[in-house]
This record gives structure tokens, sequence and C-alpha cells, in this order.
């Protein structure tokens, strides 16, 4: 399993609540790419892209965390 790496997460949730969006879905982005089976960063990534009407990429971030969250329970 590939370390979680919080520092992408937490840089993206601090320019998410700063509305800077697309550096937001950038930092999740890398998160993602550090740590692909964690569904939180799928998610947020999802709802970054959405506010950018990005919404084909949006779908399939949250299809991915919804199966990631499967493969938990």
């Amino acid at each position: 399993m590939v370390d979680p790496s919080p520092g992408h997460l937490s840089r993206g949730l601090a320019f998410e609540r700063a509305g800077r969006y697309s550096e937001a879905a950038d930092a999740y982005r890398e998160a993602a790419q550090k740590d692909p089976s964690d569904p939180d960063v799928h998610l947020h990534l999802g709802l970054m892209l959405r506010e950018l009407g990005r919404d084909e990429e949006a779908n399939e971030a949250f299809r991915t965390a919804l199966e990631l969250h499967a493969e938990k329970v």
C-alpha cells in the first residue's frame, strides 16, 4: 500500500476553503496519484471538478470514490 499524502490532501482542503478550486483540484489529483486507494481524495477531486464545470471528469472521480468506498466496507 502506498503511504497516503496528507500534505496534498491538506493543501487541497486549504485551496478549496479559499475558493481556489483549480488549485484544489490539482492538489487532490496529486494526492490521488500518491494514494489512489483513498476514496476521500477522489470525492474531493470530483467536487472541485464539478465546481469547475468539468462534469465528465467529476463523474469519473465520483465513480472511483464509490468503488473504493465499497471495497472498504
